[in-house]
């Protein structure tokens, strides 16, 4: 993908036929990007300092 190529997520209606940018960034996507099971969520992962951690914590209070 080109440098300068738009870093944006975008919907494609196949009955109007038109296309709307539902957002766009400005770093790169990394390895993903899902679409919540009730179509409301876009979570994606983006790096901001490459020593950066994730933690999961359950049962949090």
């Amino acid at each position: 993908m080109p440098v300068d190529a738009p870093k944006s997520i975008r919907y494609f209606d196949f009955a109007s036929k038109q296309v709307r940018q539902i957002f766009e960034v400005d770093k790169d996507f990394q390895d993903s990007l899902s679409v919540s099971p009730d179509g409301r969520w876009i979570p994606y992962t983006q790096t901001v300092e490459a020593n950066s951690d994730i933690m999961r914590v359950e049962n949090f209070r």
